[in-house]
């Protein structure tokens, strides 16, 4: 999937490092497997399991470069979360990438994927309450908000593209 300014590539070995590197920042993990600093192994645990959901189904998570580099900038793809398990889509960028409406665009190509490749009708993207960037990501995406709810300790914001 290519975007004007993004790409979006199947994981290789070779990104996990700077893989573990994003997910272990501490702007980007915030909000991200439940703000859990991972170790590099739980990094290439959870890509193999993206691996496997690719093979199996068609979605997990994507590296995304720039779209005339190699650079590993950012993640996107869709994971399931909640009670019971529902895909959603998950996405972040480098800190020193926010702010150029990259993460829109990430989200953009995302949703197209869920129609286009996965047959979905609807894509869900949900957030916590305080996280207003990626709230706003979601909506300039093409998202609406379509509830809030609580899942533990956590007020989440939940968005809806309809197809």
């Amino acid at each position: 999937m290519k975007s004007d300014r993004l790409q979006l590539r199947p994981f290789e070995d070779s990104d996990l490092d700077a893989l573990h590197a994003l997910w272990t920042d501490p702007d980007v993990r915030r909000y991200l497997w439940e703000n859990l600093e991972l170790s590099r192994d739980d990094t290439a645990k959870l890509l193999a399991r993206s691996r496997q959901m690719f093979e199996d189904e068609k979605t997990g998570l994507l590296a995304v470069t720039p779209a005339d580099g190699d650079e590993l900038i950012g993640f996107g793809g869709f994971w399931y979360f909640g009670e019971p398990p529902r895909r959603q889509i998950l996405f972040g960028l480098a800190p020193e990438h926010w702010g150029m409406g990259l993460a829109s665009e990430l989200a953009r190509l995302l949703i197209t994927h869920g129609f286009e490749t996965l047959g979905d009708s609807k894509v869900i993207g949900a957030t916590d309450s305080s996280n207003i960037s990626s709230q706003r990501v979601m909506e300039k995406a093409g998202m609406k908000f379509d509830r809030r709810d609580r899942s533990g300790s956590r007020d989440i914001m939940y968005f809806v593209a309809r197809r």
